[in-house]
């Protein structure tokens, strides 16, 4: 599936706010900033910004180190 995406970067938000979640308002905003989003489009969120906190990368670290390694052979095509 191919979908237009519309990245709205709310990290300032979330760094202020942790349980931030996305408002009609500032997808309004966001259209007012960019233009229409294209019907169909996929809307995401960049809650993490260029200098990420200390817990966003401790999180990050943590999940990395976490992830399951699928061994070579398992996933056949």
């Amino acid at each position: 599936m191919v979908l237009p995406l519309v990245v709205n970067d709310v990290h300032r938000e979330a760094a202020a706010d942790p349980d931030y979640t996305l408002s009609l308002e500032r997808v309004k905003k966001w259209e007012k900033d960019h233009g229409q989003i294209p019907g169909g489009a996929f809307v995401a969120c960049a809650r993490i910004g260029p200098n990420a906190g200390p817990t966003q990368r401790k999180w990050k670290i943590k999940t990395e180190k976490e992830l399951p390694i699928i061994p070579d052979g398992v996933c056949q095509r």
